[in-house]
């Protein structure tokens, strides 16, 4: 198990960076992206020599430090000694290493970044409790969307009653938000309490049809529920539909 003095900044670390991302503050992903992935390399690090120290250390070289992992291979897996490291590495060198802030370019490098190292501390994450947990690659996924959800501020949650705080936001982006905010899936009663749409035909044909006819979300009628697309996910996130103003 990993002990608090370094599970804490972990799992800290990890929702400040979700909550950068959101917020569309795509230079400060990369500081925190940074600090994260030296809490990371001293967990895997203890975890491979069998003391963990009190907290986390920033290693003297991260790319050298990631090597010399390398070597425990054999006896703690790809996963731990190569897979991750090597991962660690790429974050660090992005967070470190880009010029970024460029000016005049049609598209946003910070962002692009962003983009990368958001995903990349979102499989780390998932490795780390695969790896610590003993679970599959899909379990430990769905562990850290539930970690998500949680470190979801643009959603107010009280027991099983959500409500998206952003009231200037039309019925169709609440929905979406708010199976954002739901590990991507939800029953359709639900969400039309949670947005509080009076009328259940209308909330029917009005906003859930043209969300699933336009491909953002995906409509079972035989089980009820709701799941955002890919592309959903991508709407909120490029429309600054996560924003609390």
């Amino acid at each position: 198990m990993i002990p608090d003095g370094l599970r804490n900044p972990l799992i800290s670390l990890y929702e400040e960076a979700l909550s950068e991302y959101r917020a569309g503050r795509w230079e400060s992903v990369g500081t925190k992206a940074g600090k994260l992935c030296e809490v990371i390399f001293t967990i895997v690090d203890g975890k491979i020599s069998g003391v963990y120290p009190s907290g986390p250390s920033k290693p003297r070289n991260m790319v050298d430090g990631c090597k010399g992992l390398e070597k425990h291979n054999k006896d703690h897996g790809r996963s731990l000694c190569i897979q991750i490291p090597r991962l660690l590495t790429a974050v660090y060198e992005m967070r470190n290493n880009r010029e970024i802030g460029h000016v005049g370019s049609d598209v946003d490098p910070n962002h692009m970044d962003a983009e990368l190292l958001i995903r990349a501390v979102k499989w780390l994450m998932a490795e780390l409790v695969r790896n610590f947990a003993t679970m599959s690659t899909g379990d430990a996924r769905d562990l850290i969307e539930s970690v998500t959800e949680r470190s979801f501020h643009a959603v107010w949650v009280d027991g099983d009653t959500k409500r998206v705080l952003n009231t200037s936001l039309k019925s169709k982006e609440k929905v979406l938000v708010l199976l954002y905010a739901s590990a991507g899936k939800a029953e359709l009663e639900q969400l039309r309490e949670w947005i509080e749409y009076k009328n259940k035909s209308e909330f029917q044909s009005k906003v859930m049809k043209p969300l699933h006819k336009a491909a953002l979300i995906h409509i079972d009628e035989r089980r009820g529920e709701a799941t955002l697309m890919p592309t959903g996910t991508r709407r909120v996130e490029e429309a600054g539909l996560l924003s609390l103003f």
